[in-house]
Formats: structure tokens, C-alpha cells, sequence
């Protein structure tokens, strides 16, 4: 049953949570030199950056080897409703640390927070920027979360996939009248929807006050989102490798065969039962304004 499926994100969520250090050490010196001990003390929270970079599969860290590079993210993703005492002492939030030859930092929560939203311009980092923006949450607690952040990067994608489909017409009919294509396009995507939603779209949009003008994907959860996203990708997968000439039908064979599969496969009920009254817009105000106000609580923490 699904609801027996374990939680995502557990092996990520295990790592951070074990990265999170309150105490240091520190060796007092003694008369004789064999008398020396390391004491334990309390300390404020902070990561080593080595280890929340380990989260992030294939990342190259020589990117982040200088405190001044954490510095700079700090600045650029400070949102704008939050400010700090002193911008100069951004560095208050990493400390140097080096372990023979080796460098690492260790950074507050606030610039561990900035460095996976600057990272997540290019990769999905979203469970670990909301695992930093909860401090104390549990693991089902940040998932949540996730889901519902994370439609804003699949939105992005599906808009990026969108384009390549679209592309992929405008040169199949590339000698075709402009209104001609533009009606091919009007009938793709009907025809996609249709099939992914076995032809109740009056219904659902009804269902979830959606406008006749707004975009679905506007208002798909993010599981809807992934699996269309996913869909998508297959189609322009599939008709980059087909070889010899294509035409329109063929590009209208491959999405038939590619989203009729993705509804079939599709494991949360019927996809059309996966939409929210929430749309992207207002998803992206709410991530703006927790984000802020995170901000605004940590922003002159010190880590040392």
C-alpha cells in the first residue's frame, strides 16, 4: 500500500541531521605535553560544508572552496525583506576550519540554507533547503514541505519541456502557413491533456475553480507534475532517436503511446484527481515569505 512506501529523502535527511554539530573541541594545554586533554564545549549549531556538499550527488566542490564564495551567496540570496545589523559581518555565519591539509567551513544554518538555494538555480536541492528553513521538523514534516516547494522546479521544467515539444512541431511544419501551425499546436496540446486525463478536463477545472485560460500545470500537485514532466521527456527522447523522416503524425504517435503509458503507470489514484486550488503563483508567495521570515530570525546568528 502507498501509504506503506518509506519516506523519501531518509539517507539525506540522516546526513544533515548528523552533521549538525553543538559542541567543539578544544585541547588544554598542560605543563607536561603528555598531560594535554580535549574538552568538549557547548557551541552554536553549525555544519561542516563538506558534509551538507556530500548531500548533493556529483557536485564538484572545488566551486566552494573560499569563504569569500559563501560570503557572496550569503549577500545574493538574502531576500530583500530581510537585513542584517552589519552586511559586513556575513562572516560571522562560516568559520575556517583545516584538518592537516585540508580546509573545510563550518557554516551557521542560515548560510548552509544559502548555499543549497544558490545550488538549487541548477540542481534539485529543494529537501535540503526546507530541512534548513524547519529547524527541529521531522523527516515527514520536511517532506511535506517538499512536496509542496518543489512544484515550483517542476514547473520551471515542464515550461522548458513544453518548449522543446513545441520546437520539435515548428520544425516538422516549418513550410506550413503560420496559422496552420499554430492550429497544430492548439490541437497537441488538447490532445495530449485528453489523453492524460481520460477527456474529463471541463470536470476537474470545475472541480478546482482552475479558469479555462490558466494552465493546467499551474495547479498540478507535484506528483502530477513529475509524472507529466517525466512523459514529456520520453516523447522528445523518443523522436530524437527515431530515425528516418518524421512527420506530425508521428510526433502525435509517440505522445499517444508516451502519455497513455504515464496515465496507465501513474501510481496516485487517477492524474486528474491530482490538482489543487493552490496555484504556482501563490505557492511562490507563500516559499517568499517563509523564506523571509527565516531570514529575518537568522540572519545575525553567529556560528562562532
Amino acid at each position: 500500500m502507498l501509504q506503506n512506501k518509506p519516506l523519501p529523502y531518509q539517507d539525506t535527511f540522516n546526513e544533515l541531521s548528523n552533521g549538525r554539530k553543538t559542541t567543539r573541541n578544544f585541547t588544554e594545554l598542560a605543563f607536561w605535553p603528555d598531560a594535554n586533554e580535549t574538552t568538549s564545549v557547548t557551541a552554536r549549531e553549525y555544519w561542516r560544508l563538506s558534509s551538507i556538499l556530500h548531500t548533493v550527488a556529483d557536485f564538484d566542490t572545488r566551486h566552494f572552496l573560499y569563504a569569500n564564495d559563501i560570503n557572496v551567496i550569503m549577500r545574493d540570496q538574502t531576500p530583500k525583506g530581510a537585513t542584517q545589523k552589519n552586511p559586513s559581518l556575513l562572516s560571522t555565519h562560516l568559520n575556517v576550519v583545516s584538518h592537516g591539509v585540508h580546509v573545510d567551513l563550518e557554516l551557521s544554518r542560515f548560510a548552509c540554507w544559502a548555499t543549497m538555494k544558490k545550488l538549487g538555480q541548477n540542481m534539485s536541492t529543494t529537501f535540503q533547503q526546507e530541512y534548513f528553513l524547519n529547524p527541529g521538523a521531522t523527516l515527514h514534516e520536511i517532506c511535506e514541505k517538499t512536496r509542496i516547494s518543489s512544484r515550483i522546479e517542476l514547473r520551471a521544467q515542464h515550461t522548458i519541456y513544453q518548449k522543446q515539444l513545441h520546437g520539435i512541431l515548428n520544425r516538422t511544419m516549418s513550410k506550413a502557413p503560420t496559422h496552420i501551425i499554430s492550429k497544430h499546436h492548439a490541437t497537441l496540446n488538447r490532445d495530449i491533456n485528453a489523453w492524460m486525463f481520460g477527456g474529463y478536463e471541463q470536470n476537474f477545472r470545475e472541480k478546482y475553480n482552475i479558469h479555462p485560460k490558466d494552465a493546467l500545470a499551474d495547479y498540478m500537485n507535484d506528483r502530477l507534475l513529475a509524472a507529466y514532466n517525466n512523459a514529456l521527456k520520453q516523447i522528445i527522447d523518443k523522436w530524437d532517436s527515431t530515425p528516418g523522416s518524421k512527420t506530425y503524425e508521428t510526433l502525435r504517435g509517440i505522445a499517444y503511446n508516451k502519455i497513455t503509458e504515464a496515465r496507465t503507470l501513474f501510481e496516485y489514484g487517477r492524474p486528474e484527481q491530482n490538482f489543487t486550488t493552490n496555484s504556482i503563483s501563490a505557492v511562490q508567495k507563500w516559499l517568499t515569505a517563509r523564506e523571509t521570515e527565516f531570514a529575518k530570525k537568522y540572519i545575525n546568528e553567529k556560528v562562532r
